[in-house]
């Protein structure tokens, strides 16, 4: 048995195969607590909402979290504050290995392969390597083989295959912004920059609140190019300190992920910074994944199926 494992610093999700059929799991990476009281205690059971209990307190995760918080005015936490695991918070560390048991079915044989990222990026002296112990052992409790891939080579594995699998991978993430070159399938190249989409959740926020509509669109969106004119410029200083870029055939692919790619102003603004930009490669016009929801889980899964041996099926 194999599945593909995507934890984001914002959402975790799993894909696998079930009777020729891909099953898919998503989950917010936040809890709420509740006082542990008889009233609350019915309350859940009636609705038939799971919950955890630690001390004087009930624990709910994900969905849960974010629905009971809407109902009762509930504070939200999140699981990964600046995508790293929690070391001195108990009750966040406890929803998490929850959440990750309920992601991950227990494999039909003992050995099945699991292909996961990391949140935060796979960059030397950025992520803490305690975060991918901390994963890999949750993995391998549930009785999978644990492989970390970076997020942006699962991307390219499951939107590029017209491309021989090669091409520049970028992924928006919550707190990170990802940066891959990947030929052939391997990633030769990669950047993570410390700067993320949730910035903007704060910048919204203020734009609605102390301006008319207008007036803020228009600084969101000034806003956002900043934002993509500073890591784009940055990403494109690095690969080409690197020197690989100019080995690969041209022009290159370019694919993107993430949640801000489903804006239907995203791709323009993007695209157009890129040209100004001046990279000293050639690429295709800028595309989003087909399903940003998934492709980077799907692309675990295709990574987990190759990492085993006998039968492949196409993910």
């Amino acid at each position: 048995m194999t599945i593909g494992l995507d934890l984001g610093s914002h959402r975790f999700r799993s894909i696998r195969h079930d009777n020729k059929k891909l099953i898919a799991r998503s989950c917010p990476a936040v809890f709420a607590t509740l006082a542990d009281t008889p009233p609350h205690r019915r309350l859940l059971h009636q609705s038939g909402t799971r919950f955890a209990t630690c001390a004087d307190h009930l624990l709910l995760a994900g969905d849960a979290a974010n629905e009971w918080s809407a109902m009762l005015n509930l504070p939200l936490f999140p699981l990964l504050k600046g995508g790293r695991v929690p070391t001195s918070d108990v009750i966040a560390r406890q929803i998490l290995t929850l959440i990750i048991d309920a992601m991950l079915p227990v494999p039909e044989s003992p050995g099945g392969y699991c292909c996961l990222t990391v949140p935060g990026g796979q960059a030397d002296g950025f992520v803490d390597q305690r975060d991918a112990d901390f994963f890999q052992q949750m993995v391998s409790l549930r009785g999978y083989r644990p492989h970390i891939v970076s997020s942006t080579q699962a991307l390219v594995l499951a939107e590029l295959h017209e491309a021989s699998f090669t091409g520049i991978a970028i992924s928006f993430g919550h707190t990170t912004s990802e940066f891959g070159v990947v030929h052939c399938g391997r990633e030769i190249a990669r950047c993570v920059i410390a700067d993320g989409t949730r910035s903007f959740e704060v910048v919204q926020t203020f734009g609605i609140e102390e301006a008319g509509a207008s007036q803020a669109s228009a600084s969101i969106e000034r806003s956002y190019g900043r934002f993509f004119s500073d890591i784009v410029d940055d990403a494109r200083i690095r690969f080409e300190r690197e020197g690989t870029l100019k080995t690969l055939p041209q022009p290159l692919p370019v694919i993107c992920t993430g949640g801000i790619t489903e804006s239907t102003t995203f791709l323009p603004m993007l695209q157009k910074i890129w040209n100004e930009t001046g990279w000293q490669v050639s690429t295709l016009p800028i595309r989003a994944a087909s399903d940003p929801v998934f492709a980077v889980a799907r692309g675990c899964l295709i990574q987990a199926e190759l990492e085993r041996p006998g039968e492949r099926r196409a993910a």
